[in-house]
């Protein structure tokens, strides 16, 4: 305002929605200031400037166009998981669909069904990752409420969608029309085998919470984004050490020294009640199955032989030998 004021020359770009410019990949106008005719208002219209970077913070991006890392976030919907009165299976499963996938799950938000506090949360997260997932609150009743949300998010109306009037005219016929509903800048993305497309608006994917649903379709878009952005997602290999008679508060120091040596592998460890012979676990992961080896070498070589019951590789148990063989490498490794 104060430039428009004193008539200081700017860039166009500026009334044209764009709030922040950076390359190529990753400069694009703020979806907080879309119209609801697609059109958008101009950058000093923006009411949140914590919002300034919306679509360019946290794009990981080369300098070209492809993403070096691909982050997402998911929103967990329903006042009946906030309340304990079903488990919530959904997170479970995307935590480890999405870690397969080979992107990086960066946050977890569980709400009611609070327009809100959804919008909110959709908002803060849109942000700040690549992609949102939502899940929950997709139905015909009052309490469903997460497109209403999604559109508050995004400073947006509703309208109603042509292709879902004729989906639910063949699928269900008679249900209500908030179920035609989406947000103004939202568009379908149709699911092979699904009767049912998904709604996407920006980098929000709203997905329904019943859970044969939501893992059919979260399946499906993480297929489409693993194509999309090839050099997005990294494969992960991971190893755990099983430790007996040993609690953490005796080994956490001489773990940590071991962190410090393997700057190429994420280490872990956490109290494991599953086996009787078992009381700790130390995960070893990575993208090098020989950093992994080095590191797993390294924790043999610490604890003493006695207190190590076994040595995991892909939901594997290692015999004694393969745990020799191994190690035998790592050494010959380290060596060249």
């Amino acid at each position: 305002r104060f430039i428009k004021t004193f008539n200081i020359p700017y860039f166009y770009y500026y009334d044209q929605g764009y709030t922040s410019l950076g390359n190529r990949a990753n400069t694009h106008p703020n979806p907080l200031l879309r119209n609801d005719d697609g059109s958008y208002s101009p950058a000093y219209m923006l009411k949140n400037w914590d919002t300034e970077r919306a679509l360019r913070d946290n794009a990981h991006t080369h300098s070209g166009s492809e993403k070096s890392e691909l982050r997402m976030a998911l929103v967990i919907i329903g006042d009946e998981v906030v309340s304990g009165k079903i488990s919530d299976i959904n997170t479970p499963y995307a935590c480890k669909a999405i870690r397969r996938a080979g992107f990086e799950l960066g946050e977890i938000v569980l709400v009611p069904d609070d327009i809100k506090q959804v919008s909110e949360a959709v908002r803060r997260l849109s942000t700040n990752f690549d992609i949102v997932v939502t899940s929950g609150g997709v139905g015909p009743t009052h309490d469903d409420v997460t497109v209403d949300a999604v559109a508050k998010a995004f400073d947006c109306g509703l309208r109603k969608e042509s292709k879902l009037c004729e989906i639910i005219e063949r699928y269900s016929p008679g249900a209500p029309e908030k179920m035609a509903m989406v947000p103004s800048p939202a568009r379908l993305v149709y699911i092979e085998d699904a009767s049912y497309p998904v709604i996407l608006c920006w980098n929000v994917y709203v997905l329904p919470g019943v859970p044969r649903f939501f893992q059919e379709k979260l399946k499906a878009i993480l297929k489409y984004l693993g194509g999309k952005y090839k050099n997005a997602s990294k494969k992960l290999y991971q190893t755990k050490v099983l430790l007996c008679n040993v609690s953490e508060f005796e080994y956490a120091k001489d773990l940590e020294a071991i962190d410090s040596r393997h700057e190429g592998v994420k280490i872990g460890s956490y109290p494991f009640v599953e086996r009787d012979d078992c009381k700790c676990v130390v995960t070893v992961e990575g993208e090098s199955t020989d950093q992994i080896q080095q590191a797993v070498k390294d924790i043999q070589d610490t604890f003493p032989p006695e207190q190590i019951v076994g040595i995991e590789r892909g939901h594997r148990l290692l015999s004694k030998e393969e745990r020799e063989r191994s190690r035998s490498r790592s050494s010959r490794g380290r060596g060249r």
